[in-house]
């Protein structure tokens, strides 16, 4: 796995990027069968200048949420396009004209390139 994660960083052109999530927490509601929500998740980024080797962010001490005010899935897309030269924030359009936002609300998490 290293040899993988030294031969991406060094290729330009590479990004990879895993989504998990976390610290269910099981919600009951009169009437109404059990649901489980994800609490937590954690995204493995390499390549696209993200300089690796660290964590940016964390749990709270029973992994069932963010200690502090965590990361939105927003800020996720946003870097990730950004490790790709896609203006996240920039207003695109359809064949047909409508307008579209790739990423309504993100910003890039300036830590992870520092």
């Amino acid at each position: 796995m290293s040899n993988y994660c030294d031969d991406v960083t060094r290729r330009d052109f590479v990004r990879v990027g895993a989504l998990g999530s976390f610290g269910f927490a099981g919600i009951l509601r009169a009437g109404e069968a059990k649901s489980v929500k994800a609490t937590n998740a954690v995204f493995d980024c390499l390549g696209g200048g993200i300089r690796g080797g660290r964590a940016v962010g964390a749990s709270d001490d029973k992994g069932m949420g963010p200690a502090g005010a965590g990361f939105m899935p927003d800020q996720l897309a946003a870097t990730f396009y950004h490790t790709l030269g896609i203006d996240h924030a920039k207003e695109y359009r359809t064949a047909s004209g409508r307008p579209v936002m790739i990423v309504r609300d993100g910003s890039v998490i300036k830590d992870l390139f520092a």
